[in-house]
């Protein structure tokens, strides 16, 4: 997520799936929106340094080149914290591909 995707006077965060090619946009809530400013206010050095991305990767900490969090990393601590919170609720089964298995398709994904 880079701040650019956020719209502030709407509260809007701009989301752009890569497999359907979709863009649309979602209300922030206000307390996670004030939340937000708050984080980035603090963090504007490191996230100015990864180019905008709000989460960076702590210099120091990673032996990646870039400066943000690789997207399977941010995935898998997401299911976690969504395991976690007991939000890991299942909606459907995908059968989109003839001789594969069905894959569950969870309502809260990366």
């Amino acid at each position: 997520m880079n701040v650019k995707d956020i719209k502030c006077e709407t509260r809007e965060l701009i989301v752009k799936t890569e497999k359907a090619h979709v863009i649309d946009t979602m209300l922030i809530p206000v307390l996670l929106f004030r939340q937000t400013v708050e984080f980035i206010n603090r963090n504007e050095k490191a996230i100015t340094h990864a180019g905008g991305y709000v989460f960076f990767a702590e210099l120091g900490h990673s032996l990646r080149g870039e400066p943000y969090l690789e997207k399977n990393y941010v995935r898998k601590v997401f299911r976690e914290y969504v395991r976690a919170a007991k939000l890991d609720e299942v909606y459907d089964q995908s059968d989109e591909s003839y001789g594969r298995t069905p894959r569950r398709l969870h309502r809260l994904t990366t």
